[in-house]
C-alpha cells in the first residue's frame, strides 16, 4: 500500500524526528512526503486557506481520492486506522491543512475526515504524530511486538 502524505509547510525542512520515522516505517507501506511550501501570506483567512487549497489541488496531479485530517473528523484508535489505509484504495493520499486549517471546498470534495482529537499542535509536532500512527501500523502489518491486538 502506498500512503501520500501532503501537508503545507511554511520552510522546507524535515526535523530529525520526522527523518527517523521515514526510516522505520517499513514495508508494506511505501510512504511518500509531500511538502507543499506556502510562499504568500493573505491577511484574509479564507484567501490563505483558498490559496493552500491550491496548491494542494495543483500538486496531487491525479485524480485518485483523498483524506484530510481536521479536528471535526472521525477520531480513530491506531487499529481503525490500519484498517482504514488497508482497505483504501492502493494509493491513500493525507491532507494536512495550513495554520487556518483546510479550505471548505477542499474538505467537501474530501472522502472522509480524520482527526487525532480536538487539541490544537505545531504542524510538525502532528505530522510527527501522523508518522507515529503509520509506523504503528506498519508494525501491525509485520507482527511487530513493538505493537500487539
Amino acid at each position: 500500500m502506498q500512503v501520500k502524505l501532503f501537508y503545507i509547510s511554511y520552510r522546507n525542512k524535515i526535523s530529525l524526528w520526522e527523518q527517523d520515522y521515514l526510516k522505520k516505517i517499513s514495508s508494506p507501506i511505501k510512504l511518500d512526503m509531500k511538502p507543499l511550501l506556502s510562499k504568500k501570506s493573505y491577511k484574509r483567512i479564507e484567501d490563505q486557506k483558498r490559496y493552500e487549497g491550491d496548491l494542494f489541488l495543483s500538486s496531487k496531479a491525479d485524480s485518485s481520492q483523498y483524506h484530510c485530517f481536521d479536528k471535526s473528523g472521525k477520531v480513530l484508535s491506531t487499529e481503525k486506522f490500519a484498517n482504514f489505509l488497508n482497505v483504501s484504495q492502493t494509493v491513500t493520499s493525507l491532507f494536512i491543512g495550513g495554520t487556518y486549517g483546510i479550505h471548505n471546498e477542499i474538505i467537501d470534495k474530501a472522502l472522509s475526515l480524520i482527526s487525532i482529537g480536538k487539541m490544537e499542535f505545531t504542524h510538525e509536532l502532528f505530522r510527527i504524530m501522523v508518522l507515529e500512527q503509520i509506523y504503528r501500523v506498519s508494525c501491525i502489518h509485520n507482527n511487530h511486538p513493538f505493537h500487539q491486538i
